[in-house]
This record gives C-alpha cells, sequence and structure tokens, in this order.
C-alpha cells in the first residue's frame, strides 16, 4: 500500500513539473515562438533565441483576416539564421530579403507560433 502512495506522489509531482514547464515556454508570444523553434529546427537555434523578436506590421495588415481568425498576431525574428536553415533545406522557395512571419496565436492564457513564411 505504501509502495502505490509514493507512486502516486511521484507521477503528481512530475505531472505537475511538465505542466509548469509547458506554461513558462507558452506564456508570451516571444516564448512561444522560441519553444517552436527549438522543437522544429533541431537546434540550429543558438542564434534565434538570442535575436530580437519584433511585431510584423506589414503581414499584420495583408494578413488581417487569418490573424483574426486564428486570434493571431504576426511576428519576426530579427535574426537570418533562420532564412539560412530554410534554405539549406530546400524548404525556400521564394526571395527571402523579406522577413519569415511566424503566426502567433492566443489560446485561453497561452501563445502558440507556427511558422507561416509570408
Amino acid at each position: 500500500m505504501k509502495k502505490s502512495n509514493k507512486d502516486l506522489k511521484a507521477f503528481i509531482i512530475v505531472a505537475t513539473l511538465l505542466a509548469g514547464v509547458f506554461i513558462v515556454f507558452h506564456i508570451t508570444p516571444q516564448m512561444a515562438m522560441r519553444t517552436k523553434a527549438v522543437t522544429l529546427l533541431n537546434g540550429h537555434t543558438l542564434p534565434l533565441n538570442a535575436s530580437e523578436i519584433e511585431v510584423d506590421e506589414f503581414h499584420n495588415k495583408s494578413y488581417i483576416s487569418q490573424a483574426k481568425k486564428e486570434n493571431g498576431t504576426f511576428y519576426y525574428f530579427k535574426s537570418n539564421a533562420i532564412y539560412e536553415f530554410f534554405r539549406d533545406k530546400k524548404i525556400i522557395w521564394r526571395d527571402m530579403s523579406e522577413p519569415f512571419g511566424w503566426l502567433v496565436s492566443k489560446k485561453g492564457f497561452l501563445y502558440f507560433a507556427e511558422p507561416v513564411g509570408y
């Protein structure tokens, strides 16, 4: 009986810690973008994590219907590291002279980022 009680306590502690980490990594738009970049780019994100993130006013105006539909805002990394990664993986199909956009959606009090690439 005591072992089962210990197992339950350990499970509750681990589950609480994982939920806490998930919340911390999605509490702001910038943290959501950095988290998605780390999981998406598999370690090629050191320059991105040090890079500034800015609101993409142009795409927020151009794609206002998509932003409203997703309850989100467009952002971009100021670093060129993401462009180099996508170009090396042959994912880029256009000129990368403009910023690579990320749509950050708000769901409840958490933010979730997806690269959209406009």
